[in-house]
């Protein structure tokens, strides 16, 4: 193992760990959002696809070796701090990659079937954004993954009467993409309307879009706080 893996990855997440111990006994999944792989060119801030040194995760040898070796560690000291518990362990391979599954495949199957040697109780999940649910969907299927979907929905008016028009696209997508794999919704926001909406037209806008999600059949929703 890489000094860098242990120092930017696994320090971290034993600290986090060792957190959510005391803070989240009993909860049923754990969920390692990779959201900055290795040589990312925005840090550790976001994951991103592109690296500092090539311009694209793809193009880097090192970033995907890197990554891979970190996802895979990080798994194991996952299932290290859920041993003996109820608890499923989920590890995410790449945030918002940027490039559809089939640029990925090659690296996304040498990931899952390096995660499923050393780790066969944790499961793997890729990354989609709400318009490619479901040709992404379709491929998580396919190798048996989880599926983080990316909502970030523009509201172009202040009144609920056109809310539900705008997000029927997704909410379809979604209802679709959770008859072929486990869905899990790793980011919805308000970032789209934040600056123009007031903070009670905000509010109420969460609150509906909540009520919208729940009725898809995901298996959580997480809100991503920019």
């Amino acid at each position: 193992m890489s000094d860098d893996v242990e120092r930017d990855y696994l320090q971290p997440l034993r600290a986090l760990l060792d957190f959510a111990r005391t803070t989240a006994a009993g909860r049923r999944t754990v969920i390692l959002d990779m959201h900055a792989p290795a040589c990312s060119i925005n840090g550790a801030d976001h994951g991103g696809w592109k690296t500092a040194k090539s311009g694209h995760y793809l193009e880097s040898s090192e970033a995907r070796d890197v990554t891979r070796a970190a996802v895979v560690a990080m798994a194991e000291v996952l299932r290290g701090a859920v041993s003996g518990s109820p608890t499923r362990g989920v590890a995410a391979l790449l945030n918002e990659p940027g490039v559809p599954p089939g640029r990925l495949q090659a690296d996304y199957e040498l990931t899952i079937a390096a995660l499923r040697d050393a780790v066969p109780d944790v499961t793997p999940m890729i990354t989609a954004w709400s318009y490619e649910l479901e040709s992404i969907a379709s491929y998580a299927a396919e190798q048996g993954v989880w599926l983080d979907a990316h909502i970030y929905q523009k509201a172009r008016r202040r009144d609920s009467s056109q809310w539900e028009g705008a997000f029927k696209s997704d909410l379809l997508q979604l209802e679709k993409a959770v008859r072929s794999t486990t869905v899990l919704i790793g980011e919805w926001s308000l970032a789209n309307t934040q600056h123009v909406f007031s903070a009670n037209e905000n509010l109420e806008y969460a609150q509906w879009q909540t009520r919208a999600l729940a009725t898809t059949g995901v298996a959580g929703a997480v809100y991503w706080n920019a």
